[in-house]
């Protein structure tokens, strides 16, 4: 419609088809009874993710350009939680296996954080992410729709939002910017840290995130 390449009397808003089967399953209590004891899930991305000029997408061969920093310390802090609260499961979840859990890896190992020596540090690169949001009581994501559906499910749902994401050149590639009070925003690492803290001892989501 922005664009003029059609009118509105030829569009049709028919919204994510694929998110109807998740809907009727929340409704029918699919998801409730009671989340594992401390256990955080963060959807994985790239300093690419969410970038159409990243090349290649997610992981590009030049990281500096797009969102290095914002992606390091966001896993970072998810690393450091694990380490400093051992009783608690922290899940970093890839899109896929391989090179995705080497970059991730490589990127803690850079930042003195050695995933072999956190024992409840966990980072995978399968499962099903519905089942993984049902099983955790925080998520975090950027640029995925899993922040939508773990809001949804009544999840307590932490969107980063600091370093180079926060910064208006990269304005057009923040998804959900009209939706941020739908979530906790962390606006620092030192807030995304509190918040995991905070939204741990008091697993009640804010009335905006139901």
């Amino acid at each position: 419609l922005d664009t003029g390449f059609a009118p509105p009397d030829q569009v049709t808003v028919g919204g994510n088809i694929r998110m109807d089967r998740f809907v009727r399953a929340i409704r029918a209590g699919q998801f409730e009874g009671k989340n594992s004891a401390g256990r955080v899930t963060l959807f994985s991305f790239g300093p690419g993710t969410g970038n159409y000029k990243a090349a290649p997408p997610n992981w590009p061969i030049n990281p500096e350009k797009y969102l290095l920093e914002f992606c390091r310390d966001t896993h970072c802090v998810a690393a450091k939680f694990a380490r400093d609260h051992p009783d608690v499961e922290v899940v970093i979840k890839a899109k896929w296996g391989g090179g995705w859990i080497a970059n991730i890896e490589a990127l803690l190992e850079g930042q003195g954080l050695h995933p072999g020596e956190i024992p409840n540090l966990l980072i995978v690169g399968d499962g099903d992410a519905q089942k993984m949001m049902a099983r955790s009581d925080v998520v975090i994501g950027f640029a995925s729709t899993t922040l939508v559906e773990s809001a949804a499910m009544g999840r307590a749902t932490i969107l980063p939002y600091f370093h180079e994401i926060s910064s208006e050149r990269m304005a057009d590639f923040v998804f959900y910017r009209d939706d941020f009070d739908c979530f906790d925003l962390a606006r620092s690492p030192e807030e995304l840290e509190h918040l995991i803290e905070t939204r741990l001892s008091d697993l009640t989501p804010t009335p905006e995130l139901n």
